[in-house]
């Protein structure tokens, strides 16, 4: 059995969610364990119920999603773990020695681990060749939900299709974290700008300061959907003509960035304003996804332009690529790993 685990609500996060309903000979489960707001009890909790797991299933293998969960399932399993590296966490801290730690010791897990995944060829490249390391690249494409929607679902879609639909051509969406890195600012002021008034941006995510301190100014043109569930979200996501997935190179994190949202929004038709990256750029023209267009620079004003002239993509021609951004298409590589993992630690 695979056991995911993750320092938070892994049943929330979509990548998880990717191997849940994957379909694998291999069973998949979630460590389940009390959720706090302190992150230090929750470092506890989430301890003491790896602890408890590893006494009770020793022969699982541990998929880690996050750094705390890595080093704890590499303490614990061993060769019998997988880091499952979705960022650059030395990246994540401010105090520059506090980030070295971190780097070190994302490093030492990597060599410890049965081995690691990376979401790019760019990503895993970073990292370098580690002594011990195992890594494989398995990218953040997209998996449609097949379970049909709850009853409550259902009704908050409905409900949402409405405010979007109401507002007629030219829509807009960026859901995820609102922060300046992901150019939040610059895309809610492109919408601002004349030329850009009879289009609509839809936000969705948690509230932050930042989005607070936008929805205090009133805009026609601009509105906030709520924290929407994933599947609901993506069951919404048709309604749109166009997505962002803008990422400002402050660091080797975004600079680096493997988004999710690329695959989603090309898997349902939308066209993509995202700004240059290698990887970006190498997966539009691996796939030929002409629903890909980039900004030059990460200003309001490119953001507008780039809206009026590159969200033409005929709906019609999104079969061409739908089909190349499928999580189903790396199955063989994922069974591969888990018989890796599984041999190595019989050594």
């Amino acid at each position: 059995m695979i056991l995911h685990v993750y320092f938070g609500d892994a049943l929330k996060h979509p990548i998880v969610q990717n191997y849940l309903r994957a379909g694998s000979v291999r069973p998949q489960a979630v460590l389940r364990y009390r959720l706090v707001r302190s992150k230090l009890l929750r470092v506890a909790l989430l301890s003491l119920a790896m602890i408890q797991a590893r006494v009770r299933q020793p022969a699982v293998i541990v998929q880690a999603h996050d750094f705390v969960s890595a080093m704890l399932a590499t303490v614990l399993w061993g060769r019998r773990s997988i880091f499952d590296s979705h960022e650059i966490y030395s990246c994540l801290v401010r105090r520059r020695t506090v980030a070295w730690l971190v780097n070190r010791v994302e490093r030492w897990v990597a060599t410890r681990a049965g081995c690691v995944i990376y979401p790019s060829a760019e990503r895993r490249d970073y990292y370098g060749s580690l002594k011990g390391s195992r890594p494989v690249v398995i990218e953040n494409l997209y998996r449609p939900y097949a379970e049909a929607l709850t009853g409550e679902d259902v009704r908050e879609l409905g409900r949402l299709e409405a405010v979007v639909k109401a507002t007629g051509q030219a829509r807009y969406i960026y859901a995820g974290t609102m922060t300046e890195v992901r150019a939040i600012p610059e895309i809610v002021r492109a919408f601002d700008r004349p030329e850009l008034r009879g289009h609509h941006l839809f936000l969705a995510g948690p509230r932050t300061a930042l989005l607070d301190s936008i929805l205090s100014v009133e805009r026609e043109n601009v509105a906030y959907l709520g924290e929407v569930r994933h599947a609901v979200m993506t069951a919404l996501l048709p309604t749109f003509d166009a997505g962002f997935a803008i990422y400002k190179p402050s660091d080797a994190n975004n600079r680096l960035a493997a988004p999710t949202k690329l695959f989603e929004y090309s898997y349902y038709g939308l066209a993509v304003i995202a700004n240059r990256s290698t990887y970006v750029e190498r997966v539009k023209s691996r796939d030929s996804l002409a629903n890909v267009s980039f900004i030059e620079e990460i200003s309001s004003e490119e953001i507008a332009r780039k809206c009026l002239s590159g969200t033409g993509v005929a709906r019609a021609s999104r079969d061409q690529w739908r089909n190349r951004v499928l999580w189903q298409l790396q199955q063989p590589v994922i069974e591969s790993m888990y018989q890796d993992v599984e041999r190595l630690s019989r050594k």
